[in-house]
């Protein structure tokens, strides 16, 4: 069993494993290295990266302590990480994906 993600990243490309735990209703606690604010955005809680690229142990302790601790705060944060991790699921990505190449193709030609 699990309750919570914690992605102390320095850097992420995407962040699959927080997309897949919101998906799970898993509440996230992860850095803000490379592109882990932008996935999570307000379906969890973001750490600042620290001097020297890493996360803040005492801040990220008190993220893990919010979500671990306070019922109320792990389930607002759950349904908010399911709500968000639908915006990725390729039923929803791929259309809009599919309109930005018509865009460019019409505009710059095939």
């Amino acid at each position: 069993a699990c309750d919570a993600l914690a992605q102390p990243s320095r850097y992420e490309g995407f962040g699959v494993p927080v997309v897949e735990a919101m998906a799970c209703g898993l509440p996230v606690v992860a850095s803000d290295g490379g592109a882990l604010p932008e996935v999570v955005g307000d379906a969890g809680i973001v750490v600042r990266l620290g001097s020297g690229g890493r996360a803040d142990a005492r801040a990220f302790a008190e993220g893990l302590g919010r979500v671990l601790c306070d019922p109320l705060t792990a389930r607002r944060l759950s349904g908010r990480g399911l709500t968000r991790a639908e915006g990725f699921r390729p039923r929803t990505v791929l259309p809009r994906l599919l309109q930005v190449y018509r865009a460019a193709i019409e505009e710059h030609g095939s």
